[in-house]
């Protein structure tokens, strides 16, 4: 049963839906004038309109012709309007009379004539039925005047004659509103067929040019003009999205590029110390692999890091982390002879994933421990708006703050083996979660400073 009740499958096309909704709309909107109009028809009670007896009388009165007294000369019709009269002579008659009430013009002989000759004439303007004999008539009566001289003009039409013409004209109604219909069906169908292909033709040419977007050719765009203004905000969306892949293509490539050229060199190295087969350059090979180490870690924790999907989010107190972060890091900090100060102003709960929050605040601590004196202290506070890492070593030279988070950068004669990835790192998870990573200069005392602010 519920199969029978399945909404009508729409065409796919999104202009052949419009075209059908407006086609749909024009027949719905001509049914109901059809309807409407066959109801005031229906209930219309009169069967007969004085229109017909006006029409005749008009048509009478034109064809009278007047001497320069006055008189009636004589009364000249069409030919076809002659013989109307003769065919309908059951049916439509007119009569002349004068100021004494003498019949002086008349319709050809009929039972119509006959029975307007036996209706009382009245000398004022006036309509009347009359039911005498088979056909009953209605008559109108109208006076008139020339130079003096008054006559009595009298028209009579029967109803069986008006019902007669209504329903013909009925018919005629009927068939010209069809026609007309269906000839507005055509042409509106025609008109929004002929505009929407028009307006499709843009979108067309956008798909083209879009499905031509390949790896190699990132830089074309789909361009906006000529297309609805309904589609030119998706367009722009969907330009803004190709700048955004162009550009993450761009940093692959730079990234890879620099990949290879920072392990090409640890490896050239390794392989002439192996090749010479010095024992005594063993040191330098562990040395050599340790920091090759180092860079291939990095380069696995930024390539993880970059992609949005390789973090859970989930709701995790501040404080927590940073403590077993702090924790963590103590050992190492130990082995630098560098000590660890965790100050807790506050704390929050964030959506955010455990191990990237651990793995930013982690960076900045070996950061800063790399970077501090013998004895020296770094400070690590949560607060409620974020945490900061700050140390007491030389600082950040001013031309070198603009290259901080760039990747593969080390400053010169930085004391620790690295690939310069450390703070790109910080700044890819920190981007990811909507926080801000920004350094300042310590103060009053020397040292750097960063900060991720939630």
């Amino acid at each position: 049963m519920a199969s029978l009740f399945k909404s009508p499958r729409l065409p796919r096309s999104l202009f052949g839906r419009s075209l059908l909704a407006s086609v749909t709309a024009l027949l719905l909107v001509m049914a109901l004038l059809g309807v409407s109009t066959a109801i005031v028809l229906a209930l219309d009670k009169e069967p007969f309109s004085w229109e017909g007896p006006k029409a005749q009388e008009e048509l009478v009165t034109n064809a009278m012709h007047f001497d320069a007294g006055g008189n009636l000369a004589f009364i000249e019709v069409s030919e076809s309007t002659q013989q109307t009269f003769d065919a309908l002579s059951k049916d439509m008659a007119f009569q002349v009379l004068d100021d004494a009430g003498n019949e002086i013009f008349a319709s050809p002989e009929g039972p119509a004539l006959d029975v307007l000759r036996g209706v009382a004439a009245h000398a004022t303007a006036h309509m009347t039925r009359s039911a005498e004999g088979a056909v009953p008539l209605q008559v109108l009566t109208t006076p008139m005047e020339r130079n003096g001289r008054r006559y009595l003009l009298r028209n009579a039409r029967s109803e069986r004659l008006a019902l007669g013409i209504r329903s013909s004209g009925s018919a005629v109604f009927y068939f010209a509103a069809i026609f007309t219909g269906l000839l507005a069906v055509l042409v509106f169908s025609s008109i929004a067929l002929w505009m929407a292909r028009r307006t499709a033709q843009p979108l067309r040419e956008a798909s083209e040019a879009a499905a031509a977007i390949r790896p190699g050719n990132l830089t074309q765009r789909v361009h906006a003009r000529n297309l609805p203004s309904e589609i030119t905000p998706l367009v722009d969306a969907f330009n803004s999205a190709l700048e955004r892949l162009e550009k993450g293509y761009r940093v692959q490539q730079e990234f890879l590029a620099a990949a290879a050229h920072e392990l090409k060199t640890p490896l050239a190295l390794m392989r002439a110390e192996i090749e010479l087969g010095n024992v005594a350059s063993l040191d330098l090979l562990l040395e050599d692999i340790d920091s090759m180490a180092i860079q291939v870690q990095q380069l696995l924790q930024l390539a993880e890091v970059s992609e949005i999907q390789n973090f859970q989010f989930e709701a995790l107190a501040v404080r927590e982390v940073v403590e077993e972060t702090v924790a963590y890091a103590a050992r190492f900090a130990d082995g630098k002879d560098v000590n660890l100060r965790l100050v807790i102003e506050g704390s929050r709960t964030l959506e955010a994933d455990g191990g990237a929050l651990s793995t930013l605040v982690k960076n900045l601590i070996e950061n800063a421990v790399h970077y501090s004196e013998p004895g020296g202290v770094v400070t690590i506070t949560v607060s409620e708006a974020a945490v900061s890492v700050r140390d007491a070593g030389p600082g950040v030279a001013p031309n070198d703050v603009p290259k901080l988070f760039t990747r593969f950068w080390r400053s010169e004669g930085a004391p620790h083996p690295g690939a310069g990835l450390g703070l790109s790192i910080c700044q890819k998870i920190a981007g990811a979660h909507g926080w801000r990573l920004s350094y300042r200069e310590a103060s009053p005392a020397p040292g750097a400073e960063f900060e991720v602010g939630f």
